[in-house]
């Protein structure tokens, strides 16, 4: 009688596995092939943070790295914007 038992609750837990992963199936490839149909996504437009005066009204170093050559506080030790080590003495000033 243990063993009907144990078997009947081994093939419920198989059955519920089953349903589970096959739902899974169904709604990633529902979800794949509306993306395929509506196109590609653009996007999210990202807001821009200021946490001090703008950056045309202080002193700005520019980064060293030729790739990224972004503005960055006179002050800053690292870029914002790459991560390289900011070199003193690189300062610019803006109008």
């Amino acid at each position: 009688m243990h063993l009907v038992f144990a078997t009947l609750i081994f093939i419920a837990v198989i059955v519920v596995t089953v349903i589970i992963f096959g739902g899974w199936v169904v709604v990633t490839l529902i979800r794949t092939i509306a993306r395929a149909i509506s196109g590609p996504r653009t996007a999210p437009v990202a807001r821009q943070v200021s946490y001090g005066p703008p950056l045309a009204r202080q002193q700005l170093i520019r980064c060293p790295q030729t790739r990224c050559m972004a503005d960055n506080p006179a002050g800053a030790r690292f870029c914002r914007r790459c991560g390289q080590a900011m070199e003193a003495g690189r300062v610019r000033k803006v109008a």
